[in-house]
């Protein structure tokens, strides 16, 4: 059994005892919860509820499947990401990205059902969208967190090299509140401040002197073109 939280619904899928799998979609308030509906998803791998009050279901043929609040199926995409385990969703509800077993994640455009591939990701623990989803995090099971940008295409930034294993988990999140991206490595829950200026800031003080231009695109993300900036 497995389950992940959006917002205030937790999509959760499991085996009944007669052994037919299925996934719930609950309606979380304080303490309670109220189901909203049960749905026969006997493939199903990983879930998390959408934007929409339904919930995503991905398959172990990496088939994904979206229901809406009524617990009818709208959508069915192919994602190309065989034996998925790990979901996260954009906090705009654009965009869903699904880590499989072949070291590969699936980033999925809802609205165009589109699907872009990030190859060579490593073993994933865990994804975390930045607000507008443009900025995904992935965490590597050996604790490596690299920044993706979805705009660009490319790895961004590396935000920590490989520390200690990182079990699976709930996805990352974003925090309006900081422009940060929290997401687990190790034993930590660390933020992930995503202003450039912060960055270079910290890449300043790590290194003491001007970054060279391979500093700067590895702690610097996005495209902004390299200057002088550590007096």
């Amino acid at each position: 059994q497995t389950g992940t939280r959006f917002g205030d619904h937790y999509a959760v899928v499991g085996s009944r005892p007669d052994g037919v799998r299925e996934t719930s979609l609950l309606e979380l308030d304080g303490d309670d919860a109220r189901l909203v509906f049960t749905v026969p998803t006997p493939n199903a791998t990983a879930v998390i509820p959408t934007a929409d009050d339904g919930v995503a279901v991905v398959g172990l043929d990496g088939r994904l499947q979206l229901f809406g609040p009524d617990g009818v199926r709208d959508v069915t995409v192919e994602t190309g990401a065989p034996s998925s385990y790990v979901i996260a969703l954009d906090p705009s509800g654009r965009r869903l990205a699904i880590a499989s077993d072949d070291d590969t994640v699936a980033v999925v455009e809802l609205a165009s059902e589109s699907v872009n591939m990030i190859e060579r990701t490593g073993s994933v623990s865990n994804l975390g969208f930045s607000s507008s989803g443009d900025v995904l995090a992935i965490t590597q099971l050996d604790g490596t967190i690299r920044l993706w940008d979805t705009g660009i295409g490319a790895f961004s930034a590396t935000v920590v090299s490989a520390t200690t294993r990182t079990p699976d988990g709930e996805p990352g999140w974003y925090d309006g509140s900081t422009s940060s991206l929290w997401t687990t490595t190790g034993d930590q829950l660390i933020a992930i401040p995503l202003d450039p200026d912060i960055w270079v800031a910290r890449a300043c003080e790590l290194v003491g002197r001007e970054l060279t231009p391979l500093e700067w695109a590895l702690y610097v993300p996005g495209k902004r073109a390299q200057q002088a900036v550590c007096g």
